[in-house]
């Protein structure tokens, strides 16, 4: 009898660990994260251009900078993209560096599916998977960081209405 009490009480405790889990994943992906206000700096990150040329995101400690994390087959990605292009003029004072861990090829073809070529301050390059998480630890795709001066203004993760991206631009 004892056993069986046991069992029970060890389902119903499984039960209530994956129901919190499962909560608590939800509220995390539901909200995105806007960090305060300048603390960070940009991470030394190495991306790669289509011209084949690494790059140190750290070096890019000058003006207005947005990097996106993003992979070209997530529909979150794809959503907030349109929505970016949609208001595009609020970008113009910023230089928007599309990055992935696919391939060129395929970071292309999302930048020509999406309207983004032929916007001068809109680039694209990959980077590793060993890279991102270097410099920027575990993230969820799309994430967009946003730097002014190379010190981050806002950092939000997950798809993001853009009315709370215009805001911080």
């Amino acid at each position: 009898m004892r056993t069986f009490q046991f069992l029970i009480f060890l389902v119903c405790f499984a039960v209530l660990a994956v129901s919190c889990e499962v909560r608590e994943k939800k509220k995390a992906e539901e909200t995105p994260v806007v960090a305060s206000p300048a603390v960070n700096e940009l991470p030394s990150l190495a991306i790669t251009d289509p011209d084949n040329k690494t790059i140190i995101t750290k070096e890019f400690n000058k003006g207005k900078v947005i990097l996106i994390l993003f992979q070209p087959d997530c529909d979150h990605c794809q959503r907030e993209t349109t929505a970016i292009v949609e208001n595009k003029q609020a970008f113009e004072s910023y230089q928007v560096y599309y990055i992935s861990s696919s391939s060129m090829t395929d970071i292309h073809k999302f930048f020509i599916d999406y309207k983004l070529e032929g916007l001068s301050n809109f680039h694209f390059a990959t980077t590793t998977l060993e890279n991102v998480l270097n410099a920027l630890g575990p993230i969820s795709a799309p994430s967009m960081y946003v730097y002014s001066e190379g010190k981050k203004v806002a950092h939000f993760n997950g798809e993001t209405n853009i009315k709370d991206i215009l805001k911080v631009l």
